[in-house]
Protein backbone atom coordinates (compact mmCIF):
# COMPACT_ATOMS: atom_id res chain seq x y z
CA UNK A 1 0.00 0.00 0.00
CA UNK A 2 2.89 2.53 0.75
CA UNK A 3 3.93 2.08 -3.26
CA UNK A 4 -0.15 3.21 -4.15
CA UNK A 5 -0.41 5.48 -1.92
CA UNK A 6 2.60 7.19 -2.91
CA UNK A 7 1.66 6.90 -6.54
CA UNK A 8 -1.42 8.72 -5.23
CA UNK A 9 0.15 11.53 -3.33
CA UNK A 10 2.88 12.49 -6.13
CA UNK A 11 0.46 11.92 -9.39
CA UNK A 12 -3.21 12.70 -7.78
CA UNK A 13 -3.82 15.23 -10.34
CA UNK A 14 -3.60 13.94 -13.90
CA UNK A 15 -5.96 11.16 -13.10
CA UNK A 16 -4.84 9.62 -16.56
CA UNK A 17 -1.18 9.25 -16.02
CA UNK A 18 -2.23 8.26 -12.18
CA UNK A 19 -4.24 4.85 -13.80
CA UNK A 20 -1.62 4.34 -15.56
CA UNK A 21 1.07 4.09 -13.02
CA UNK A 22 -1.06 2.28 -11.03
CA UNK A 23 -2.31 -0.51 -14.18
CA UNK A 24 1.47 -0.70 -13.80
CA UNK A 25 2.24 -0.98 -10.58
CA UNK A 26 -0.43 -3.10 -9.43
CA UNK A 27 0.11 -5.79 -12.27
CA UNK A 28 3.88 -5.34 -10.96
CA UNK A 29 2.95 -6.29 -7.73
CA UNK A 30 0.55 -9.74 -8.54
CA UNK A 31 3.29 -10.91 -10.65
CA UNK A 32 5.86 -10.55 -8.70
CA UNK A 33 4.16 -11.77 -4.97
CA UNK A 34 2.49 -14.15 -7.43
CA UNK A 35 -1.24 -13.93 -6.49
CA UNK A 36 -4.32 -15.40 -7.44
CA UNK A 37 -7.50 -13.70 -8.23
CA UNK A 38 -10.44 -16.25 -8.12
CA UNK A 39 -13.64 -14.85 -9.94
CA UNK A 40 -12.57 -12.41 -12.11
CA UNK A 41 -9.81 -11.87 -14.69
CA UNK A 42 -6.93 -10.31 -13.75
CA UNK A 43 -7.67 -7.13 -15.75
CA UNK A 44 -11.05 -6.61 -14.23
CA UNK A 45 -9.32 -7.10 -10.17
CA UNK A 46 -6.94 -4.16 -11.22
CA UNK A 47 -9.69 -2.52 -13.04
CA UNK A 48 -11.46 -2.85 -9.83
CA UNK A 49 -8.44 -1.56 -7.84
CA UNK A 50 -7.98 1.40 -9.85
CA UNK A 51 -11.62 2.70 -9.95
CA UNK A 52 -11.15 2.35 -6.25
CA UNK A 53 -8.10 4.27 -5.43
CA UNK A 54 -8.80 6.95 -7.93
CA UNK A 55 -11.80 8.18 -6.40
CA UNK A 56 -11.62 11.87 -5.31
CA UNK A 57 -12.17 10.93 -1.28
CA UNK A 58 -9.25 8.71 -1.00
CA UNK A 59 -6.77 10.86 -2.95
CA UNK A 60 -7.87 13.77 -0.77
CA UNK A 61 -7.51 11.34 2.39
CA UNK A 62 -3.73 10.12 1.12
CA UNK A 63 -2.73 13.47 0.58
CA UNK A 64 -4.09 15.11 3.60
CA UNK A 65 -1.92 16.33 6.42
CA UNK A 66 -3.23 15.73 10.17
CA UNK A 67 -0.84 18.00 12.06
CA UNK A 68 -1.81 21.36 11.64
CA UNK A 69 -5.12 20.06 13.04
CA UNK A 70 -3.84 17.72 15.58
CA UNK A 71 -1.88 21.18 16.88
CA UNK A 72 -4.71 22.39 18.08
CA UNK A 73 -6.73 19.91 19.67
CA UNK A 74 -6.61 20.90 23.95
CA UNK A 75 -8.77 17.69 25.25
CA UNK A 76 -7.51 15.14 26.32
CA UNK A 77 -6.38 12.29 23.70
CA UNK A 78 -5.83 8.33 23.80
CA UNK A 79 -4.17 7.13 20.33
CA UNK A 80 -4.24 3.25 20.35
CA UNK A 81 -2.30 1.09 17.53
CA UNK A 82 -1.37 -2.16 16.86
CA UNK A 83 1.92 -3.00 16.37
CA UNK A 84 1.00 -5.32 13.28
CA UNK A 85 -1.07 -2.62 11.88
CA UNK A 86 -0.91 -3.28 7.70
CA UNK A 87 -3.62 -0.38 7.15
CA UNK A 88 -2.46 2.59 9.83
CA UNK A 89 1.66 2.16 10.76
CA UNK A 90 2.10 2.24 14.65
CA UNK A 91 5.06 5.03 13.46
CA UNK A 92 2.04 7.09 13.01
CA UNK A 93 1.93 7.39 17.07
CA UNK A 94 4.91 9.43 17.41
CA UNK A 95 3.58 11.78 14.81
CA UNK A 96 0.29 11.71 16.80
CA UNK A 97 2.22 12.85 19.87
CA UNK A 98 4.19 14.87 18.62
CA UNK A 99 1.92 17.31 16.69
CA UNK A 100 -0.96 17.17 19.71
CA UNK A 101 2.63 18.01 22.35
CA UNK A 102 3.53 20.76 19.57
CA UNK A 103 0.28 22.29 20.13
CA UNK A 104 0.34 22.76 23.56
CA UNK A 105 -1.92 19.57 24.49
CA UNK A 106 -0.48 18.24 27.69
CA UNK A 107 -3.14 15.25 28.35
CA UNK A 108 -1.33 12.77 25.77
CA UNK A 109 -1.16 8.94 25.64
CA UNK A 110 -0.48 7.02 23.46
CA UNK A 111 -0.19 3.10 23.45
CA UNK A 112 0.98 0.26 20.82
CA UNK A 113 -0.24 -3.10 21.40
CA UNK A 114 1.93 -5.39 20.65
CA UNK A 115 1.35 -8.27 18.15
CA UNK A 116 -2.08 -6.76 17.28
CA UNK A 117 -3.84 -6.10 13.86
CA UNK A 118 -5.43 -2.67 12.75
CA UNK A 119 -8.74 -4.21 14.56
CA UNK A 120 -6.47 -5.16 17.89
CA UNK A 121 -6.99 -8.68 17.40
CA UNK A 122 -3.69 -10.66 18.57
CA UNK A 123 -2.38 -11.84 14.89
CA UNK A 124 0.43 -13.33 13.41
CA UNK A 125 1.05 -10.87 9.72
CA UNK A 126 -1.51 -8.26 10.52
CA UNK A 127 -2.64 -9.12 7.42
CA UNK A 128 -6.08 -8.19 6.31
CA UNK A 129 -6.99 -11.51 5.09
CA UNK A 130 -6.39 -12.86 8.67
CA UNK A 131 -8.72 -10.50 10.74
CA UNK A 132 -11.74 -13.24 9.30
CA UNK A 133 -9.96 -16.13 10.65
CA UNK A 134 -8.98 -14.88 14.45
CA UNK A 135 -11.93 -15.37 16.79
CA UNK A 136 -11.20 -13.10 18.52
CA UNK A 137 -13.31 -9.73 17.89
CA UNK A 138 -10.98 -7.35 19.87
CA UNK A 139 -8.88 -8.11 22.44
CA UNK A 140 -10.10 -7.20 25.87
CA UNK A 141 -6.68 -5.16 27.45
CA UNK A 142 -7.18 -2.71 24.32
CA UNK A 143 -11.20 -2.48 25.96
CA UNK A 144 -10.05 -2.14 29.18
CA UNK A 145 -7.16 0.22 28.61
CA UNK A 146 -10.16 2.73 27.09
CA UNK A 147 -12.04 2.24 29.72
CA UNK A 148 -9.28 2.79 32.12
CA UNK A 149 -8.17 5.81 30.40
CA UNK A 150 -11.99 7.04 30.11
CA UNK A 151 -12.36 6.59 33.65
CA UNK A 152 -9.14 8.82 35.00
CA UNK A 153 -10.41 11.69 33.00
CA UNK A 154 -12.21 14.53 34.60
Amino acid sequence: MKGIFELIKNNGVDIEILRNKLEVYISHQLEKNKVVIEGMSTEEYIEKQIAQLTRPWLRYFISYDPRPTLAKVTCPVLALNGEKDVQVGAENLMAIEKALLKGGNKEVTIQKFVSMNHLFQRCETGAMEEYAQIETTMEPIVLETVSTWINKQE
